[in-house]
């Protein structure tokens, strides 16, 4: 989903002032954010690449996960994102053809009675 950042927070320290750390002992950076979309509700998640760079006011693309009650972050990979595109792009390509689809056979088009002058082109009515 798009969402938009109203408020970013980062932090590599807990409120107790311990390195946040991983189970095989990497420290690491978490990243809180609101968002318009979520108003005061804080989404969390951790800082990466994509992430490290994030200011408020910037749309970002973000995949949202309930827990309980928090809510959880992730971006996608460049792999999701190439998917994401890939799947809008062959969506669009089906629409396209159905709609040639549709226009070829006059399914769809409007049948006028009268032509672009506003001439009655109903044959009964034609006098020659």
């Amino acid at each position: 989903m798009q969402a938009t950042i109203t408020k970013i927070i980062r932090s590599d320290k807990s409120k107790d002032g311990k390195p946040f750390m991983t189970k095989d002992g990497r420290p690491y950076t978490r990243v809180a954010i609101q968002t318009k979309e979520h108003g005061s509700k804080w989404l969390s998640g951790f800082e990466n690449f994509t992430t490290k760079n994030w200011t408020e006011g910037q749309e970002v693309e973000i995949d949202v996960e309930v827990k309980g009650d928090y809510l959880n972050f992730k971006t996608l990979s460049e792999t999701g994102k190439m998917w994401k595109e890939l799947n809008r792009q062959a969506t669009e390509i089906v629409n396209l053809k159905k709609a040639v689809a549709d226009f070829m056979t006059g399914n769809g088009m409007p049948q006028a009675d009268e032509d672009e002058f506003g001439v009655d082109n109903k044959e009964e009515e034609l006098p020659f």
